[in-house]
């Protein structure tokens, strides 16, 4: 009778088995896991990009505004070129790297094809943004308190 410090080939095996199942239970978890990831890290990017537009509106008293772009694959922030709000002013890029257009994942739709205001004193158009991908969504929203922007749970299923 030897007496081995070492592992059996069939041990090894077994091993490898009880890995594998645990491994191809885990795969739909994650899976499901990182796309509500993406959601919610669009919307929290999205909610950051506009208050970020607030701020800059009221230190330099001039109006800013988030667009979507790309068949709302994307959204970026134009600034105002003239000051205290004119009704028909131009915007132009912003030249900082807040400037460029912030891509959404490709698992994650958006509902909304408008333009929303960011006033120099603050306030946001009021307007509701629904993010979603196949199994949930959320709405992001400025209809609650006048100059915030809320992420909110959607309730309604579709």
């Amino acid at each position: 009778m030897r007496n081995s410090l070492a592992f059996t080939l069939v041990e090894l095996l077994m091993v490898m088995v009880i890995v594998s199942i645990i491994v191809a239970l885990s795969v739909p978890n994650f899976s499901k896991s990182f796309k509500r990831l993406e959601l919610k890290k669009t919307a929290g990017d999205i909610v950051y990009v506009v208050r970020w537009a607030q701020s800059r509106a009221m230190t330099e008293h001039v109006d800013y505004k988030l667009v979507f772009v790309n068949d709302l694959r994307g959204y970026q922030v134009l600034r105002g070129d003239s000051t205290e709000g004119q009704t028909n002013q131009a915007f132009s890029l912003v030249s900082t790297s807040m400037g460029r257009v912030f891509v959404i994942p490709d698992s994650v739709t958006i509902d909304h094809n408008q333009t929303i205001n960011i006033y120099c004193d603050g306030t946001l158009d009021k307007a509701r943004i629904r993010l979603f991908n196949d199994q949930e969504s959320v709405i992001l929203s400025t209809m609650e308190q006048r100059g915030h922007m809320f992420i909110l749970e959607d309730t309604h299923e579709s």
